[in-house]
């Protein structure tokens, strides 16, 4: 180990390879050698070689968090194309702990379930019945794959995390559903099951094709778990008039897990709804018509994400006395993740939807979070309010300005909330990468598909059912937003959307006095063919280089350009060094 620790400070990589591959050979239960390689291939940016080293760790250290942490973050590069019974145990691990962003390895998950081998007979009948006579036929012929289906680990912890992107998948999901559903005097045995698919049908907002009739199911016959559960996974058990009593029904682990999810999570928003406070009225009708979409839909749902208050509170020193402004913050999740990425500083969070606020409330109590508060305020009143401060050392405006009616008068009034030397994080949605979106959005106004629940079903099935050599078709197929109803809706749907190039970016930051400090590449392949194009700029945040870039590859910035920016006259005293300083995994990044 000593000796591979010399190469490394020389630089000498090859041959500490191959002493730590040797060390790991020889020693396969000392952690240390695979830290030390995992840590080398890191620092390498060999991110596909890390993974296995830190699965590694990860089964041998179970105690230490930063080991999943850590290769939650590489899953999100992650594609498996062979299966290994050490990866699937690292990764329940990951899904098993409540304080990482699991959103993060919705794809890993994906790729390693579909060469799984305890899920080849289950998903080969998912892929192989197209429509649902033939599934039951086969289900019939062999009806242990309902218990096959019901003992997936990997499939159930995972649907508990994330739904699947994957048609064949949520069409088998959607089969299996009707199935109980024709066959209610079979539920005995099957809640686990049951369970799964209730929970996977609330996160995704029902967004699953029906045919069958389901509105007797909550008249009668709900004295069983699993009929409450069957019944939850047709409608929000929350709305039903006997809520609360099916809430109690059993005293069953997963049942009582099922109904906190289900009927008392949704009504503690409701409750939470009056509690919030409200900076100014919102009089901008673009902005009235964005808060009344995310009232209906709140975006995103999540469940958990990379952090935990108990943890390190004297980390991130360096923000002690730091104020943090996340507008338009949505259901929260950028902003519990500042909270709790820096536990020394206030974050103030903002955002028109009272719906989506509650969301953020109950999530934050839920994880303990004491240094984040929620309001209902409009961007553009920001700096009319007495409530709020009026220099936040750090703003995050994730997703938020291309929904206004004028995304540079929105930043400018962020603007006015920024301290002297302060940072602002913008994201905002690319025109080239985004062209797939707009050519849908462009069909659903000619088809005339509403921005319901029901008009989104239509759509999705529309899509679906188009040629599988229809690039829109297989755009919309790979974005996970398009696998449930309020994502969808914030997808292709919105009230109002628009897009920027990177050149009209630069020009905005001009007008506002704006210097880019950096540019967020999620792909490492990308950063490091940009320093190979661009090796004058090694800060790599030259926005008309970016853009020769995406010309040349328009998936670089397929989620959004992410840019850190500050005022030019500030640059001697702006300083984003603290912003490195966090207790979470990694700087805050939407």
């Amino acid at each position: 180990m000593i000796l591979s620790v010399v190469c490394m400070a020389a630089e000498r990589w090859a041959d500490a390879e191959v002493l730590l591959l040797r060390g790991c050979a020889s020693h396969p239960q000392i952690v240390g050698f695979h830290a030390a390689l995992g840590r080398m291939r890191l620092r390498l940016n060999q991110y596909a070689q890390a993974v296995e080293p830190l699965e590694n760790c990860v089964l041998l250290d179970p105690d230490t968090r930063d080991h999943r942490a850590t290769l939650v973050g590489l899953y999100q590069t992650r594609l498996f194309a062979s299966f290994s019974p050490e990866s699937k145990r690292a990764m329940l691990a990951c899904l098993a702990d409540d304080t990482l962003t699991h959103s993060l390895m919705h794809r890993a998950w994906l790729s390693l379930l579909r060469v799984d081998p305890e899920a080849a007979d289950y998903l080969a009948l998912f892929d192989g019945a197209t429509d649902y006579p033939s599934f039951r036929a086969r289900l019939a012929r062999t009806p242990r794959l309902l218990f096959a289906i019901q003992d997936g680990q990997l499939l159930r912890r995972g649907l508990e995390r994330f739904w699947a992107a994957d048609v064949s998948i949520e069409r088998g999901l959607t089969f299996v559903r009707r199935w109980f559903h024709e066959n209610r005097s079979e539920l005995n045995g099957f809640l686990p099951l049951l369970g799964t698919l209730a929970r996977t049908c609330f996160f995704t907002e029902y967004v699953f094709a029906t045919v069958e009739d389901a509105s007797g199911l909550g008249r009668d016959g709900l004295s069983t778990p699993e009929a409450v559960a069957l019944l939850g996974c047709y409608e929000p058990l929350w709305k039903h008039e006997r809520a609360t009593e099916l809430s109690g029904l059993s005293d069953d682990p997963g049942y009582r897990d099922l109904m906190r999810t289900l009927i008392l999570e949704p009504l503690e928003e409701q409750a939470l709804r009056s509690t919030i406070p409200t900076l100014g009225p919102i009089t901008d009708e673009v902005s009235r018509a964005v808060q009344g979409q995310y009232e209906e839909n709140p975006y995103p749902r999540w469940t958990t994400v990379g952090g935990d208050a108990t943890r390190g509170s004297g980390a991130g020193g360096g923000a002690r006395k730091r104020s943090i402004l996340v507008a338009g913050c949505g259901t929260g999740r950028d902003a519990a993740d500042a909270a709790l990425n820096f536990p020394a500083a206030r974050v103030d969070a903002i955002d028109l939807s009272r719906a989506s606020l509650a969301y953020g409330v109950r999530q934050a109590r839920r994880m303990g979070i004491g240094n984040l508060f929620f309001a209902q305020a409009d961007i553009l009143n920001i700096g009319k309010s007495s409530r709020l401060k009026r220099n936040y050392d750090l703003i995050v405006a994730s997703g938020v300005l291309h929904h206004m009616r004028d995304p540079q008068a929105g930043l400018r009034a962020l603007l006015g909330v920024l301290r002297p030397g302060g940072i602002l994080r913008v994201a905002l949605y690319s025109r080239i990468a985004r062209a797939p979106i707009v050519e849908a959005r462009a069909w659903i106004k000619a088809a005339g598909f509403p921005p319901t629940a029901s008009g989104i079903r239509d759509f999705r099935a529309a899509v679906i059912a188009r040629p599988h050599t229809d690039p829109v078709r297989a755009w919309l197929l790979r974005s996970y937003d398009f696998y449930a109803v309020s994502p969808c809706r914030d997808l292709v749907f919105h009230v109002q959307e628009q897009t920027f190039t990177l050149p009209q970016i630069a020009e905005m930051a001009r007008t506002l006095g704006l210097s880019v400090c950096r540019v967020d590449i999620k792909s490492p392949v990308h950063m490091a063919a940009y320093r190979e194009r661009f090796p004058a700029d090694p800060a790599a945040t030259n926005l008309a280089h970016w853009h020769q870039m995406e010309l040349l590859n328009p998936a670089i910035f397929a989620g959004m350009y992410s840019l850190w920016l500050y005022r030019t006259a500030d640059e001697s005293i702006a300083d984003p060094s603290w912003l490195e300083g966090g207790d979470g995994d990694e700087p805050i990044d939407g």
